[in-house]
């Protein structure tokens, strides 16, 4: 019979390009991880290819979904610093992007004209040290620190504010096509990335391309905040970097906003994943914090569909512990039927066919006790728009694309399955049947509620229909 018990929330193991190392491989291959989020590297592309071609060999039976996040990395590092430097609030201090002056701290960025602007914060790490630019030459800025902190050999700088139009960044530098050839599920735009830029990538990979990524945006700034509602409109989901997000946003509020982003997401049936130090300490350690336990519970109450683990896990020797107890604490979660949750849709609002036949049919599969959804899903949306309503039957996402098949399994609750056959709802009943009894383990006179909007019982064009049916 099928695991109703299963895990729903899924676990995402994340890479950074210039940490990739057989180790991490093995990890990965020897783990069922749900899915791995890789940062792209431009200086590490024949290794990030290597790496994508052993991870999912073509004839492998089960591929790990890949989401590429293409991302910049922060526009300033310090350098020509030997040890921890300190700063105390008041101090004022020079900066400069060249050692020919005499400053206090040094940063090698390719867009120093951009990087600074008067009364705009400035963050040594993600809010080691704070300061504020007082005055702007072309040579130097002086700072004064509005919070003390350590400043550590080689930390990353960042000025959210002046990131937004500033940056000359463009996802067409990227091959995303040989990417894709690799099998790169999802790609991840940064926060500032235009909606113009979005449409041009779905120009280039059309959306009802099986063979094209997904689009998901990153949260990361108020501004890609205030500009949530547009982008939800165009994008495939988002991923809620709340490091980057307190930079600009009351830190206070993260929690909440975290929760408000997932709403959104669920409403749209569009993909929200929660990321940004998720068991970050066991890079070093063999337990985590009791904030890194919480964070990944309240992600599950508030219906993300994945947490992101911090790509320090990966990195540390306890990449394995971390995972199975990310996994564990969510099985723990979603298994607490007493914890009240905000992600069920209890009266949703119908706004268009798919929603009215997926939410009936969710409501029958109930009434009848059955023991799955069946969806037939061709390019991922219906499986979405079930998976949305975050039910406690388990969704058997069914396509027939293996590319399509993967992706839908990111979605919180869903399988994805792949059926190679000719789409005719004649011949595709019967191989659900043996399907569900062969990778599901489901048992003959297990009921199931069977929905499709794609297929029609007398060809192939469209229709919206949903039937209760006995495994056979």
């Amino acid at each position: 019979m099928i695991d109703i018990t299963r895990r729903k929330t899924k676990v995402i193991w994340s890479i950074e390009a210039r940490s990739i190392n057989s180790q991490i491989l093995d990890v990965i291959k020897e783990q069922p991880i749900d899915a791995i989020r890789l940062e792209f590297s431009p200086n590490c592309l024949e290794e990030t290819y290597k790496f994508l071609d052993n991870l999912n060999p073509k004839k492998s039976e089960r591929k790990v979904p890949v989401i590429l996040d293409i991302t910049p990395p922060a526009r300033g590092r310090i350098f020509n610093l030997n040890e921890p430097k300190n700063l105390n609030f008041g101090d004022k201090i020079k900066i400069s992007n060249s050692e020919k002056i005499a400053a206090d701290l040094y940063v090698d960025t390719p867009v120093w004209e951009d990087l600074f602007q008067k009364n705009v914060s400035i963050f040594v790490g993600y809010g080691d040290a704070v300061m504020k630019a007082i005055s702007i030459t072309k040579d130097f800025v002086e700072a004064e620190v509005t919070q003390g902190g350590s400043v550590r050999p080689a930390s990353d700088l960042h000025v959210p504010e002046t990131r937004h139009g500033t940056d000359k960044w463009t996802w067409e530098s990227i091959d995303i096509a040989k990417f894709a050839s690799f099998g790169v599920d999802f790609v991840v735009f940064p926060g500032f990335a235009s909606k113009s830029q979005v449409d041009l990538f779905r120009e280039r990979f059309p959306k009802d391309n099986p063979k094209s990524p997904w689009v998901l945006q990153r949260i990361d700034s108020v501004s890609a905040l205030n500009r949530m509602e547009d982008t939800l409109k165009f994008v495939d989901g988002l991923v809620i970097s709340r490091r980057e997000l307190a930079l600009t946003a009351n830190p206070m509020t993260i929690p909440m906003l975290a929760k408000e982003i997932v709403r959104r997401c669920n409403e749209s049936a569009k993909l929200a994943f929660v990321a940004s130090e998720m068991l970050g300490s066991m890079r070093f350690n063999v337990t985590p914090t009791r904030a890194e336990v919480s964070d990944i519970a309240n992600a599950v109450i508030d219906g993300a569909d994945g947490v992101i683990l911090s790509e320090d896990v990966s990195r540390g020797k306890f990449g394995r512990k971390a995972y199975n107890l990310a996994s564990v604490v969510i099985q723990n979660v979603e298994g607490e039927g007493s914890l009240p949750t905000s992600w069920e849709k209890r009266s949703p609002a119908i706004k268009d066919e798919l929603d009215a036949v997926a939410y009936e049919a969710l409501k029958t599969a109930r009434r009848v006790n059955a023991k799955a959804l069946v969806c037939i899903t061709k390019t991922g949306n219906t499986a979405l728009r079930l998976g949305s309503y975050h039910p406690d039957i388990p969704i058997i996402g069914v396509t027939f694309d293996e590319d399509i098949g993967r992706r839908v399994s990111v979605i919180r609750g869903v399988s994805g399955r792949a059926l190679q056959v000719d789409p005719k709802i004649e011949d595709v009943l019967p191989a659900v049947n043996d399907l569900l009894k062969q990778k599901e383990g489901m048992e003959t006179g297990d009921s199931i509620v069977f929905l499709t909007v794609t297929l029609s019982p007398v060809g192939r064009s469209a229709s919206n229909l949903f039937t209760v049916q006995r495994i056979q």
